[in-house]
């Protein structure tokens, strides 16, 4: 790829050497070994097929926090949704409460996966009453 714009190809041939971008490595024996693209979520390495299982676990613990909607409207706007402008908002709560599960938690640490137990765990209760949203109160009423 060139990123010189001058037709002078002596010159880009020394700053920019061509290199094959390839998914195989030479070893020191000179024969190809494949080499495998690895998940990373939050620090931990996953193999694409061996941690499946252990990756859509990582995954699925993970907050999520979506649009709010039907709130009471923003004036002078009209806005009774955040969709197509929370999301900046959404991503740093989300990334604000996975540093918050990980200081008190532990990165190890997961949500029950029952929905009771879950309500009644006190991290998990907590971390979601600090990011709940109150229509209600928005309004004043």
């Amino acid at each position: 790829y060139n990123h010189n714009n001058n037709n002078n190809n002596n010159n880009n041939d020394k700053i920019l050497p061509k290199k094959k971008i390839s998914f195989f490595q030479k070893s020191k024996s000179n024969k190809k070994k494949q080499t495998t693209i690895s998940t990373h979520i939050l620090g931990k390495s996953y193999h694409p097929v061996l941690d499946y299982a252990l990756r859509r676990e990582d995954e699925s613990s993970l907050l999520w926090f979506t649009y709010r909607s039907d709130f009471p409207i923003i004036q002078p706007y009209n806005i009774s949704t955040d969709s197509g402008w929370g999301c900046m908002l959404r991503s740093a709560q989300m990334i604000l409460a996975q540093a918050l599960r990980m200081h008190y938690g532990g990165r190890e640490w997961r949500p029950p996966k029952s929905c009771v137990k879950r309500r009644q765990d006190p991290l998990f209760s907590n971390i979601m009453t600090w990011f709940a949203d109150f229509p209600h109160l928005d309004s004043g009423s």
